[in-house]
């Protein structure tokens, strides 16, 4: 942990969940997509922050979509072809919600728009592994 940082406490097996993490993204060569699931936000600010720094030592960025509502992640697949990915190293989508307890029906829930959000993007991960690898140096996707 740098000093002067907010990190929140992970625990060992968070810590350890970070190693994993932190060489995954240093072995990177291309295209590369993890999932990090978490039921804390905390959590997953510390895992993003600790990214985007380990990031910046390689002369590299994080772009960060962060979807308020499960419409915004239905279209956050699309965004990331958008932007031209060469000023990014590393694209983070941060959606650390849960479906209320009482479902409703106005509108689609999290688990929905997360399942279909898997399904584009596996539908598209070609496409996707030709756009981020246009630019020069290692490439991640997170």
């Amino acid at each position: 942990m740098t000093p002067g940082t907010a990190d929140a406490d992970l625990g060992p097996n968070g810590e350890a969940e970070w190693q994993r993490l932190r060489r995954q993204l240093e072995y990177a060569d291309g295209f590369w997509l993890g999932f990090v699931f978490t039921r804390s936000p905390a959590v997953c600010v510390t895992l993003r922050s600790r990214t985007e720094r380990m990031l910046k030592t390689r002369a590299m960025t994080l772009q960060s979509l962060r979807p308020a509502t499960p419409p915004e992640l239905a279209v956050a697949l699309a965004s990331l072809f958008d932007a031209p990915a060469v000023h990014h190293g590393c694209v983070w989508v941060e959606a650390v919600r849960s479906d209320p307890a009482i479902i409703t029906t106005s509108g689609p829930t999290w688990r929905d728009a997360w399942e279909s959000f898997a399904l584009r993007l596996n539908e598209r991960r070609d496409r996707l592994r030709r756009h981020t690898s246009q630019g020069a140096g290692p490439r991640s996707s997170l």
